[in-house]
């Protein structure tokens, strides 16, 4: 009898959750184990027999425990270890029977979705914010900002120059209205007569990254615009686990005061009082 995990359920099947647990099995029936499983071989080593059970038996099982609950949520598949747990074990049992083998002790410890569904949840959100982003301007702000550097740097800018262009890139942040006003002064400043001088180079300032805690796992990272797309579905709460650089250890989301803003419900009126009789 042997035991082992099985982690490659959802790799080898394509699905989106994987599974972890333990198997124990034995030789029931040695004449079918021993053209089933031996046949012409001189011998079969412990690990060989949890290849079959696993990769055979277990794994094929799984797929199909999994497919019978009918579901495309995968919060379901995830809450339904025990039910899956049940119908693997009669699965297993009956494709056991066919190379001689008994399970004993079949267990699913944990379903969990994999990294590559991870990674395409977190593509897809990136996807949206991207869209959004383009949808209220955003982008075109951002070209009106570089332009107007470039401009600047190719003139060789004065020391008065690059006091506008920190000046515009502070308007572009807020609106395209402050930023029509920025570029109005730095055209008046190009005709102020000023002795030429070089403006050191200025790196620029690191947007925040931040690292989300997903089902025990590692996300990220993900700057502003991903996470403000994660709160309206629930993915990110203020009680999420989150860590950036800076951070001496991971946070609650709520605690940090980046992200606090997130989590803030608008308040809603009173009622009007009722119109004054004449």
């Amino acid at each position: 009898m042997a035991g082992y995990p099985t982690t490659r359920c959802a790799r080898r099947s394509r699905l989106p959750v994987t599974a972890h647990g333990t198997a124990g099995y034995a030789v029931v029936n040695a004449e079918i184990f021993l053209r089933k499983v031996i046949g012409t071989q001189d011998s079969v080593t412990v690990e060989d027999l949890d290849r079959i059970a696993r990769d055979a038996i277990i794994a094929p099982a799984f797929v199909d425990a999994v497919v019978a609950l009918s579901t495309v949520k995968i919060q379901d598949v995830i809450n339904a270890r025990t039910a899956i747990t049940a119908d693997l074990t009669k699965r297993a049992g009956e494709m056991m029977d066919g190379y001689g083998l008994k399970h004993v002790g079949l267990t699913i410890n944990s379903i969990e979705t994999t990294p590559e569904y991870e990674a395409i949840m977190a593509d897809a959100a990136c996807s949206r914010a991207k869209a959004n982003a383009n949808a209220f301007g955003i982008s075109k702000v951002t070209d009106a900002q570089s332009a107007a550097e470039k401009k600047l740097h190719e003139a060789n800018s004065s020391y008065r120059e690059v006091t506008v262009a920190d000046a515009m890139k502070t308007a572009a942040a807020s609106g395209s209205g402050n930023l029509f006003s920025a570029m109005f002064l730095s055209q008046m400043a190009q005709g102020v007569g000023m002795p030429p001088m070089v403006a050191p180079a200025v790196p620029p300032i690191p947007a925040l990254q931040f690292y989300v805690a997903v089902n025990g796992q590692q996300t990220g990272p993900f700057p502003m615009a991903i996470l403000q797309q994660m709160v309206p579905s629930g993915a990110l709460t203020a009680g999420t686990l989150i860590w950036r650089n800076g951070l001496a250890s991971w946070q609650t989301a709520g605690s940090v005061p980046e992200l606090a803003g997130l989590f803030t419900v608008t308040p809603t009126p009173p009622p009007l009082p009722p119109p004054l009789s004449s």
